[in-house]
């Protein structure tokens, strides 16, 4: 079996709990996580539940859930930011 080392992995999530498999298959130090406005209260829930595993969670939103991922221009930001505009697209 080869290792790998895993810096950053960078994911295309359409549900929570694959950012949850790709955290304890993948053993990243970063995860990127591109993620639909649908579903994204839940996807930073479960980073935050996951920050005990050692990873740096970033995310960057797509307009639909099957959104084209090259639509995602700009930075990664920080999870914990997902929350204050998850409040300001829905109008919080």
């Amino acid at each position: 079996m080869i290792e790998l080392e895993r810096q950053a992995l960078v994911l295309l999530a359409t549900r929570p709990e694959t950012v949850e498999v790709a955290v304890r298959r993948m053993r990243s130090e970063t995860l990127g996580v591109i993620v639909s406005q649908e579903i994204l209260e839940a996807v930073v829930t479960k980073c935050l539940d996951l920050r005990d595993e050692g990873v740096r969670f970033l995310y960057r939103i797509v307009d639909s859930p099957m959104g084209n991922p090259l639509v995602a221009t700009g930075p990664l930001r920080e999870v914990p930011e997902a929350r204050a505009e998850h409040a300001r697209l829905r109008g919080l």
